[in-house]
């Protein structure tokens, strides 16, 4: 088990971790290169694969699943330049109301920190939704704590697997 985790950790997380070092804690400045060479990580393209996967009906696991909800999390996080709340208070009600504008998808979350300040507008461009569409239509479906109140417009649509949402450290 210990093993099987380690692995999860160093396949999955560490890109995440070393290219949010290189935004927080280092005197560098991410760079277009960094994030492109991040978006042509070997972790990127088996992510994809794994939506690829969930489209077949092939096994997915928990360590794919993850790996899937991560992955969207970080591209909604760069594509919007949103903080990391509103995506984990983006809700099914947002996705089933994304309106399609000028070649992407646009979705609005009414509950954030500054939501004082009004609404966060997310823009989604195409790919990036049809993987969204395949995660809450396939694989999110197959989270082991999901019921039927996770269905209903207010259920976050990024699941923790302690919690029913992402915790708000992120």
């Amino acid at each position: 088990m210990i093993i099987a985790w380690l692995d999860c950790f160093l396949n999955f997380f560490v890109p995440i971790a070393n290219l949010f070092t290189l935004i927080f804690f280092a005197d560098n400045v991410v760079q277009p290169d960094d994030i492109k060479a991040f978006l042509e990580s070997r972790w990127v393209a088996e992510v994809k694969e794994y939506f690829q996967m969930a489209t077949t009906g092939d096994t997915i696991t928990k360590r794919h699943t993850l790996a899937m909800r991560n992955y969207l999390i970080f591209t909604l996080l760069l594509h919007n330049g949103q903080r990391s709340g509103a995506i984990q208070n983006l809700r099914l009600r947002a996705y089933r109301y994304a309106m399609e504008r000028d070649g992407g998808f646009v979705m609005t979350v009414a509950h954030h920190k500054t939501a004082l300040q009004g609404a966060v507008t997310l823009c989604i461009p195409k790919d990036i939704m049809h993987q969204l569409n395949i995660y809450i239509r396939r694989v999110r479906l197959h989270h082991p704590h999901i019921n039927e109140s996770h269905s209903e417009d207010d259920s976050p649509v990024f699941l923790s697997y302690g919690e029913d949402s992402i915790p708000t450290q992120m």
